[in-house]
C-alpha cells in the first residue's frame, strides 16, 4: 500500500532498532491527536512523511520518555500479526 511513500526512512548509523521504534513511537504519541482526525490510512502516510520542521524537540523528546517499551512484548504482538490471515484479501 505504501509502496511509493517512504513513511519510515532507514535507522542512522549507531541507532539500533529499539532506539528507533522508541523516536517513532514519540512522534505518533506527539502527533496522536492529528493522525486521529484522518479518515484515510494514506492520508496518515502522507502526513508521516512530511512532518512539520518546526516541531517542539523538548516536546518530542517529553512524549519519546513516556514510551514505556517491552522489547519481548513487542516481537511476540509482532509474531501474532504475521500469523493472522490477512484481512485485505478477498475471500
Amino acid at each position: 500500500m505504501f509502496d511509493s511513500i517512504n513513511v519510515i526512512p532507514a535507522p542512522p548509523p549507531g541507532f539500533g532498532p529499539n532506539v528507533v521504534l522508541l523516536i517513532y513511537a514519540g512522534i505518533l504519541r506527539l502527533f496522536q491527536s492529528s493522525l486521529l482526525e484522518f479518515v484515510a490510512i494514506e492520508d496518515m502516510g502522507q502526513f508521516l512523511g512530511n512532518l512539520p520542521s518546526t516541531m517542539d524537540s523538548d516536546l518530542l523528546f517529553m512524549h519519546i520518555d513516556s514510551v514505556h517499551f517491552n522489547e519481548k512484548r513487542f516481537w511476540q504482538i509482532l509474531a501474532q500479526e504475521q500469523q493472522r490471515p490477512n484481512r485485505d484479501s478477498h475471500s
